[in-house]
């Protein structure tokens, strides 16, 4: 008696969207604890969830209007003559209260790791009731919109460290922001702790910080903001900041302790806010 032999069909499917979410504080990649969802453009009531792989990557499938595509080749050829691709809403929110929620918009399908701003992972901002290891410095103000009359939802604030190197954060709705990142080298150390004989002990080390705050205020602010136009932000001119009620600047210099929060306000503020005058749209 002959056997046959069964065959087995194998259906591969193209995933239209894959996105890689990256914590701005320790660079790692983050899957777990997001709500990440995409619709088309305009139409959130049909809204598909994302599916999170062994590698922490948000994969989509079963997208409206790109369900036939998902059957395709997926080779080289197949992407090269690939048209009419299609603009779709990308929202995140964070379960675990660790990171800003936002959205920002994606012309699918697309090859590969989604690149955002020509970088392949999308960045994730600290809320600023985030919980972090006490090893990490922080720095938290509230922000205050002086021509709006309102908090500076969705502002971008820089600091740079006296290396050089630069740390951001963004506000929330209510202007709450903190940034959170390592400790700068010790004073007068090359090469980082411990610090050498003769310099302040760790306890007793500062730091100067350069602060600057870019606001292209909205009336109101956005619900879930647009992370572009977030980032964009840094593209207009900085944020005026008022180191006291004599008047605004540009630049505003704290002084970090370590092992303590720097909280940066305006002095003589009653409401401990700090003021900032923005830039408009």
């Amino acid at each position: 008696m002959r056997l046959s032999s069964p065959f087995i069909d194998r259906v591969t499917r193209t995933a239209p969207l894959g996105v890689c979410f990256r914590d701005e504080v320790t660079e790692a990649v983050v899957g777990e604890g997001l709500a990440v969802s995409v619709y088309p453009q305009g139409q959130p009531s049909s809204r598909r969830p994302s599916v999170v792989n062994r590698s922490g990557i948000h994969v989509f499938m079963d997208l409206p209007g790109l369900r036939e595509l998902e059957f395709g080749a997926g080779d080289k050829a197949w992407w090269k003559g690939l048209t009419g691709r299609k603009r779709y809403t990308v929202e995140v929110r964070d379960e675990q209260h660790r990171f800003l929620p936002f959205s920002f918009q994606a012309d699918l399908p697309h090859q590969g790791l989604f690149q955002f701003n020509s970088r392949p992972f999308v960045p994730l901002f600290s809320a600023s009731a985030r919980q972090v290891e006490s090893t990490l410095a922080v720095v938290r103000a509230e922000l205050w919109e002086t021509q709006a009359q309102a908090p500076a939802a969705w502002a971008l604030v820089q600091a740079t460290l006296p290396s050089g190197r630069q740390v951001r954060g963004v506000a929330d709705k209510e202007g709450r922001v903190a940034l959170f990142f390592q400790y700068p080298a010790p004073v007068d150390s090359p090469t980082g702790p411990p610090p050498p004989s003769g310099s302040p002990p760790l306890l007793e080390q500062q730091w100067t910080l350069r602060l600057r705050a870019f606001h292209a205020h909205r009336a109101p602010g956005p619900e879930l903001p647009d992370l572009r136009d977030t980032l964009r932000q840094l593209d207009s001119a900085p944020a005026r900041l008022w180191p006291n009620l004599d008047g605004p600047q540009e630049l505003l210099e704290a002084t970090l302790l370590y092992g303590q929060e720097l909280v940066v306000r305006t002095e003589g503020e009653p409401r401990s806010r700090l003021r900032l005058t923005g830039s408009p749209l």
